[in-house]
């Protein structure tokens, strides 16, 4: 974890953070499960009224809304749709980079616009979702968040720290690959013989405090 100095700028950074992926999961979900549906039954009303349905033709009529309209809605819904699918995968990929808060807050505030112009154009129709003004506010809120960091600790790239312990797993394979290239054999098999060794200095210390694995254990490092 990053020092930072005090308990608000902690707070920060976890918070713009984590707000930062909900609010990017929820907008991929609300685009998929509810934008994408939203369309689909504009588009079906809009179909089915110009085959002749006379119930949702009264039912236009009493709205004052048109085929036009409702194919017009469809489409505005299926760009909002798309929208929010890139604005989810950059809350997502971004909610932890400090250096990538102004491009984050910049989709938020796009996303936001294109929600508020949908919202609009639904009115008419009765289209009114409250969760996709919400979350690109979060969204909004939590980018705000991570440039006011970015501004303190303009060296920083990541909010909170990465897990060290998984980097060093991936960076010791190839720190061992470079190890071994770059040297020749003798050093090679020196390198080699110490490897080994500590791994039996430390089969011997696991046999010492349990005696019952030691035959496991022998035929383990005799074949390493």
């Amino acid at each position: 974890m990053y020092k930072y100095k005090d308990q608000k700028e902690m707070r920060m950074a976890i918070n713009g953070r984590m707000i930062s992926l909900i609010a990017g999961v929820m907008t991929g979900t609300t685009a998929l499960f509810t934008t994408v549906r939203y369309a689909m039954s504009a588009f079906q009303i809009a179909s089915q009224a110009a085959g002749g349905n006379q119930d949702l033709l009264a039912q236009m009529e009493e709205v004052g809304a048109s085929i036009g309209y409702m194919r017009v809605l469809g489409v505005a819904m299926i760009l909002a749709a798309i929208v929010e699918v890139f604005a989810a995968f950059m809350g997502i990929r971004l909610c932890n980079r400090l250096d990538k808060a102004a491009v984050l807050m910049k989709t938020a505030i796009a996303l936001l616009v294109v929600e508020v112009i949908v919202q609009l154009i639904g009115l008419k129709a009765g289209v009114f979702m409250l969760n996709n003004l919400i979350m690109p506010c979060c969204l909004l809120w939590s980018s705000w968040q991570l440039k006011k960091l970015f501004k303190i600790y303009p060296d920083r790239k990541f909010a909170v720290e990465p897990n060290v312990r998984n980097k060093k797993k991936k960076e010791e394979p190839a720190q061992k690959k470079a190890l071994l290239n770059g040297q020749n054999y003798r050093q090679k098999k020196m390198f080699l013989w110490k490897e080994k060794t500590q791994k039996r200095i430390w089969n011997s210390k696991i046999q010492k405090k349990n005696p019952a694995l030691q035959d496991s254990f022998f035929v383990v490092s005799s074949l390493i």
